[in-house]
Order: C-alpha cells, then sequence, then structure tokens
C-alpha cells in the first residue's frame, strides 16, 4: 500500500491496503481468546495501516468503504 501511495497510483494502494486489513482482522479474529490487552495491543500495532487506508479511502472520495476500515 505504502510503496503504490507514494508511487502516486492510489487505487492500487487502495488494493493493497485493503488486502492487509483484511488479513490483520483473519489474525485478530484468531487471536480474541487471548483477551482483550492482545487484541488491543495487536490494532494499535496497525494503527498505521488502517489510518493510512483510510485516508486513501477519504481523498478517493470513496467514503462508505471508510468505516469498514476502521479497527474497532
Amino acid at each position: 500500500m505504502t510503496l503504490y501511495r507514494e508511487l502516486g497510483q492510489p487505487r492500487l494502494a487502495i488494493l493493497y491496503g485493503k488486502q492487509a486489513v483484511a488479513a490483520y482482522e483473519a489474525v485478530r479474529a484468531g487471536i480474541q481468546g487471548l483477551g482483550q490487552a492482545s487484541d488491543r495491543s495487536f490494532v494499535d500495532s496497525k494503527v498505521d495501516a488502517y489510518r493510512s487506508l483510510a485516508d486513501l479511502l477519504i481523498a478517493a472520495g470513496r467514503l462508505p468503504e471508510r468505516s469498514r476500515s476502521s479497527p474497532s
């Protein structure tokens, strides 16, 4: 995502950002049994990716997708 954003290719950046966030969410679902502290720590370690994707979606005028890419 970062590479394509820096290359001025926001559509590819969004594509790869969405794939990254989906992978993070899959991992997050698997660690939920470890407790809230582990979940929070994992989300905190990935927050920059979530924010970068949200920024790309906002810049592209794709606001409805933004809410689905934010950690809860």
